[in-house]
Order: structure tokens, then C-alpha cells, then sequence
């Protein structure tokens, strides 16, 4: 069996592949730099550059606010080397997380480009349906050394307001955290809640007051002062359909108005209602 001969390659053929393979290297590497190089100062060219911010939207916050994030968020360089403020590269999501974060009174906010130059913000806020106040929960809202916050349809409370807002609902009752940026009540919880006091308000023509929690009890408080004691996680349909049933006796009406003989109703025990009457029922 013939063996092959060993291949032997002299220094010089050795150098010179190592020299070519050198010269490629530092090609690639100027071509590489140059490359990146140019891309930088094209990233920064006016005709790729945002110029103007626009913002809709807004009700109660300033433009200028949020056209200052958007110039914070777009100022200086990515790797020192390419422009933040260029339309493809500008951070649109960093953007709306820092415009979320700073103002609970967003719910939304969207960021778009117009017309290669524009930069455009959109936002959603927060509508009150009520108001979270810091106090006792003993009844008597409106009290002056109050202070209150507004709340949304989830509770999510949002934003310091006035305490002579009475068209308003008052909630109290603990919350976790610092009031702006905190629930009253889980979503789904205040939702549920929402719908109860909604068909209590216009079932019977009546002003919700106040509601206070107590860890899954809520004490609902109308304007001529009957209490009304609900728990949470009971199915709410069923506790109207008991409420609706006592309440439209004859024997408590009176001139056919609600409520007027109840000082509370307990609703926490299915069809067996506890309730207690006014002791002087034609003083309200």
C-alpha cells in the first residue's frame, strides 16, 4: 500500500496567505467603520430628522409636558452614534411607557409619524366616575379637611380633584399604595360594583352618596341616608332581585317613594334579609 506524501508549504507561500488574509481583515474593517460611519451622519441628515411634535387628545394635560418626554426620549445618540430624534429610529414605545408612568390620568397613549417629519401623540385620558377619599369611614362626604381623588371606571384612582364635586359618588375605604396609581377594587370587582348601584340608582330613583369598603363589605349609603350592606363577591343580580322584593312591599312605601322607612338593609344572607326601620320614618 503506497503512502501519500506529506504536502510541505515554504515560509514565503506561508507569509503570503497571511498577509492576504491580513489585507482582507483591514478592508472589511474600513469598509465595516465606513459604513457605520456614514450611516451615523445619515441618521443625523435634516431630511430624515423629526421637526415637529403634534398632540391630540389631551384635555387636562399640557401639550408641552408631553412634547417634553418626547424631546427627552429623542435627545442624544444610540452607541453614541446614531440619532435618536431619526424617523426610523426614534424610540416610539420608551416614549409611551414614560408618558403612562408620568400621568395616571392616561389610559392610552399612541405615537406615530406624519409625513416623514412629524411626530404624532395621541392620547386617551382617564374619565371620573367617582371620587376616592382619604377619611374615616364614617358616612359624611364632602367634608372639607378632605381630600380626595378621582377614580375611573376600573377604580383605578388617577389624579387629585376637588371635594365640591357632589354629583359624584364617594368611595373610602383603604387602598394599597399611593392613592394616584392605586385601585379602589380589582377591575372586575368595580365593574360588578358599577352595575349594582347603577340598576339601584335608576330602579328606584336614587342618589348613591357614598361607599365604604370593609375588606368584601361595602356599605352603600344613600342621600336620605338609608345604608345598604352588600358583599362583594355575591352574585349582585340575585341580591337586587331580593332588595327589589322587599322594597316594593306596600307596607313600606310611603307616597310611592323607596327607602324612606329603611335606616339599613343587610343583604350579605341570601333570602333572609335583616333590616331595621326608621324610628321616625316622616322626618325623611
Amino acid at each position: 500500500m503506497a503512502r501519500k506524501k506529506p504536502k510541505f508549504t515554504s515560509p514565503k507561500i506561508t507569509r503570503s496567505r497571511k498577509n492576504k488574509i491580513k489585507k482582507r481583515l483591514i478592508l472589511y474593517s474600513v469598509f465595516t467603520f465606513s459604513l457605520i460611519l456614514g450611516l451615523s451622519f445619515l441618521s443625523k441628515a435634516d431630511f430624515l430628522t423629526i421637526n415637529e411634535i403634534s398632540i391630540s387628545g389631551n384635555q387636562e394635560i399640557k401639550s408641552e409636558d408631553l412634547i417634553k418626554i418626547a424631546e427627552e426620549k429623542t435627545d442624544g445618540n444610540i452607541l453614541g452614534l446614531f440619532s435618536r430624534n431619526n424617523i426610523f429610529l426614534f424610540p416610539r414605545k420608551d416614549i409611551v411607557l414614560a408618558i403612562i408612568e408620568s400621568f395616571h390620568r392616561v389610559s392610552e397613549a399612541r405615537v406615530s409619524l406624519d409625513n416623514f417629519s412629524i411626530m404624532e401623540i395621541s392620547v386617551k385620558e382617564r374619565e371620573p366616575v367617582g371620587l376616592w377619599c382619604e377619611g374615616s369611614l364614617e358616612r359624611g362626604s364632602g367634608n372639607k379637611n378632605e381630600k380626595c381623588f378621582y377614580l375611573d371606571s376600573n377604580s383605578f384612582i388617577f389624579a387629585e380633584a376637588s371635594i365640591n364635586l357632589q354629583n359624584f359618588t364617594f368611595y373610602y375605604g383603604e387602598v394599597s399604595g399611593n392613592p394616584p396609581g392605586s385601585h379602589y377594587l380589582p377591575a372586575p370587582h368595580f365593574i360588578k360594583l358599577s352595575n349594582f348601584l347603577n340598576l339601584l340608582s335608576s330602579g328606584f330613583s336614587v342618589e348613591i352618596k357614598e361607599v365604604h369598603k370593609r375588606i368584601d363589605d361595602l356599605n352603600i349609603f344613600l342621600e336620605n341616608g338609608t345604608l345598604i350592606i352588600i358583599n362583594i363577591e355575591d352574585d349582585l343580580n340575585l341580591v337586587w332581585e331580593n332588595l327589589f322584593t322587599l322594597v316594593s312591599e306596600p307596607e313600606f312605601q310611603k307616597q310611592g317613594r323607596y327607602f324612606e322607612a329603611f335606616e339599613k338593609i343587610d343583604l350579605r344572607f341570601g333570602n333572609k334579609i335583616p333590616y331595621k326601620l326608621r324610628e321616625n320614618p316622616s322626618e325623611f
